[in-house]
């Protein structure tokens, strides 16, 4: 469950160090679509708990919080 959980935070990482790359629409927020499209796998109670404020999508700081 470590290595998964490790795996996990990794994956993230990357994503949110990428963020402008994996913003497939430009809006300067990530969606669980394109999350999941990059390789983060996050169920709808994963990416709401991630989202602080509500918004139906990831500030590139929510991502880097969520990442650590």
């Amino acid at each position: 469950m470590k290595m998964k959980l490790a795996l996990m935070f990794s994956v993230i990482a990357i994503v949110a160090a990428d963020f402008p790359k994996i913003d497939a629409n430009g809006d300067g927020q990530l969606n669980l679509d394109e999350l999941i499209a990059a390789g983060v796998n996050w169920d709808k109670e994963q990416f709401a708990a991630a989202d602080g404020d509500g918004s139906g999508a990831l500030s590139q700081e929510e991502l880097e919080k969520a990442a650590k």
